[in-house]
């Protein structure tokens, strides 16, 4: 491939043609600064486009974009001569873009789709998964193009942090209801086991109950607890939380209501802890006592004799509501 240097005006580049771009947008605050000292020390690689009568940018879009923003009027670059493979063309810009910081998911998933419509499948796998610092499996390709599927909010959630991959691949399988979902977490402060939470009580509502999951997040519950403005952003999750797990599960949160309101009733102290089998399945309860002496033990031992005696225990371990 050949290439020669010179300078040409920034408005004969076709900023629009994203033929060849690997990257997320990002800011240019850093390398505007370093323009303004120094110029473009790495020179972007453009190729000129007869159909266009424009230039496209094969590498080097963010040093393009902020030679843009400063106002300058001409950039230097390296004009590719007469170059037509555009399987050659997409290897110089994904090199160039290994050279620097490692991509991240996104990008990863945007360049796998890309290399698919130049090389078949078993090839990418093989030589350029790992190339991106990938296990070469065919599961690792299908996650990517699934990512990379995604509605663009929602991959720019994956780059920013808002959603992590596994979540996102959960969106991916809701369409455009993914996108909703996806939508009311920008709106609360969830962990990704909370988000996970969410994705999994409303689709298990959406089939059982044969709702949309925009019906759902439009209950009223749902929609107070995101208005009300002395909640935090965590808080209202947990509000959002607690809403559809009790509509996911209405006889468990009975039971853990009427065992929560029981042993409030009885008096438990502190250092004795009576808990029921988890999700309420199965006969054994735990007792826990905490003791710091002998004298402790038989006390708490005396003061649970008594308390195993009250009619109130015998709801306690009762399931029936």
């Amino acid at each position: 491939m050949e290439f020669s240097t010179k300078k040409i005006p920034v408005t004969s580049i076709d900023l629009g043609d994203r033929s060849f771009k690997v990257r997320v947008d990002t800011g240019t605050e850093a390398l505007k600064e370093s323009v303004k000292k120094t110029g473009v020390i790495n020179f972007p690689y453009l190729m000129f486009s007869e159909v266009a009568a424009k230039y496209k940018i094969v590498c080097g879009f963010k040093r393009v974009k902020a030679v843009l923003e400063l106002g300058l009027k001409e950039i230097t670059a390296n004009i590719i001569d007469n170059c037509s493979d555009e399987k050659e063309l997409f290897l110089l810009a994904l090199y160039d873009n290994l050279s620097g910081l490692p991509l991240n998911l996104v990008e990863k998933a945007n360049s796998v789709k890309i290399l698919l419509k130049y090389f078949q499948e078993e090839e990418v796998i093989k030589k350029y998964l790992p190339l991106l610092g990938l296990p070469p499996v065919f599961s690792c390709l299908e996650e990517l193009l699934l990512i990379e599927a995604l509605d663009p909010e929602i991959k720019k959630g994956i780059f920013n942090g808002t959603v992590v991959k596994k979540n996102g691949l959960s969106l991916s399988g809701l369409g455009s209801e993914g996108l909703l979902l996806y939508r009311l977490f920008k709106k609360v402060n969830l962990s990704t086991s909370k988000q996970a939470e969410i994705i999994e009580s409303c689709c298990d509502i959406s089939r059982r109950d044969q709702l949309s999951i925009s019906e759902i997040i439009s209950e009223k519950e749902i929609t107070e607890a995101l208005s009300r403005d002395d909640l935090t952003l965590s808080q209202k999750g947990d509000r959002i939380r607690f809403f559809l797990r009790k509509k996911r599960f209405p006889m468990l949160i009975g039971l853990e209501d009427k065992f929560l309101k029981l042993k409030k009733k009885l008096g438990l102290p502190k250092n004795i802890k009576i808990e029921p089998p988890p999700s309420f399945e199965g006969d054994v309860y735990s007792l826990q006592i905490n003791f710091r002496n002998l004298a402790e033990l038989k006390s708490s031992a005396t003061r649970f004799k008594i308390l195993s005696e009250n009619t109130l225990m015998k709801g306690l371990l009762e399931k029936d509501e």
